[in-house]
């Protein structure tokens, strides 16, 4: 089960990634292109594509929680201002979230 709170990090990949994935193909792309520690507890943001599918990837005590949620006619751009989103480094393929 996800745990979203103030306490957790938050990191968005930049890059597109292929929603084909599981929890085990996305943890590759924490590890290798984000360069973080997937079992640290911090959440990993993925955006599909066309910006209307969102994934997030956290390690709990006894394996990964995979959170997909698909908006088929919104897009992610359009989401409400209590879903803000503040980019902590423009040089680099992640960032970090400042809130949810």
């Amino acid at each position: 089960m996800l745990h979203l709170n103030s306490a957790c990090r938050y990191f968005y990949y930049h890059g597109t990634a292929d929603f084909r994935k599981g929890a085990y193909g996305l943890s590759g792309l924490v590890r290798n292109e984000m360069q973080q520690d997937v079992l640290s507890g911090d959440v990993f943001i993925f955006i599909g594509r066309r910006g209307n599918k969102i994934k997030l990837l956290q390690w709990d005590s006894d394996g990964f929680a995979l959170y997909e949620k698909d908006w088929s006619r919104a897009l992610l751009k359009d989401l409400p201002p209590a879903i803000t989103i503040i980019f902590a480094s423009p040089h680099s393929n992640y960032n970090l979230f400042c809130r949810v």
